[in-house]
């Protein structure tokens, strides 16, 4: 995996799906999302290197809060690992945990914990994700908490090992990630969010990425604003490659 981690320079993040949705290929919103996927992978026969299943909602939707919000999320997990595998066009013989390199949003404790799918249709992807990437609000519980550390320290992921990365904003939360020893990180925003009439979220710009990400010896990702053509300018200011949510279903 880390021979994954070091060759990769694209990281697919997943838009953040409630659980009441549904990750399945019936729901009109996952299609709709593995269709435009699907159009993008056949026009430019690129694949993401990493993919970051995102869940934020899930841990705050009462709905599921009876059936516990992890044991939605391994589900959820399972069924993203399938449908990506069907938009990558991942041979059926090819399942092995380093085919598709697929991350385990990790907002809180639940997250250190085996993969258990619900539905049996499901449940030979359990185990293929390779690790937990932790939220920057959870990168800081993992800091302050000898618990979480030993979690990260053993890596116990569904028993037997992986990758932990962690989503960063600034010097701080660097070091943080650094003294945890981490695998990778995604630093960001790198560029501005605008609407059509005002500035919503300032990036920092490629100069300020340059001067964090130089400091440390881990991968850095750049994130924020990013698009293919900018791969080769993070590299050239130090970045690992690059991350984003958009970019595999973007229409130009």
């Amino acid at each position: 995996l880390m021979a994954n981690l070091l060759n990769a320079s694209y990281i697919l993040i997943t838009p953040n799906i409630q659980s009441k949705i549904d990750f399945t290929s019936q729901c009109p919103k996952m299609k709709e999302y593995f269709e435009g996927i699907k159009k993008f992978y056949k026009r430019k026969k690129t694949k993401p290197d990493f993919i970051i299943v995102r869940h934020t909602d899930l841990t705050q939707d009462n709905q599921y809060k009876s059936l516990g919000s992890d044991k939605h999320y391994d589900t959820f997990l399972s069924h993203a690992s399938y449908l990506f595998r069907q938009a990558f066009s991942v041979e059926e013989h090819l399942k092995t945990k380093s085919d598709l390199v697929i991350m385990k949003h990790c907002s809180n404790k639940h997250g250190f914990g085996p993969s258990r799918p619900i539905d049996k249709v499901y449940a030979k992807y359990q185990n293929e994700y390779s690790g937990v990437h932790l939220t920057s609000q959870m990168l800081k519980k993992v800091f302050n908490s000898r618990w979480y550390q030993k979690k990260v320290k053993t890596k116990l992921i569904n028993g037997d090992g992986g990758l932990v990365g962690a989503s960063c904003h600034n010097r701080e939360e660097l070091e943080m990630a650094s003294k945890i020893k981490v695998d990778y990180c995604l630093l960001s925003p790198v560029k501005h969010k605008l609407s059509e009439h005002h500035l919503i979220t300032k990036g920092m710009g490629w100069e300020s990425f340059h001067d964090l990400a130089k400091d440390f010896d881990f991968p850095i990702y750049a994130l924020g604003g990013m698009q293919f053509e900018d791969l080769q300018t993070a590299k050239d200011y130090g970045a690992a490659g690059i991350a984003g949510i958009s970019m595999f279903v973007q229409s130009s």
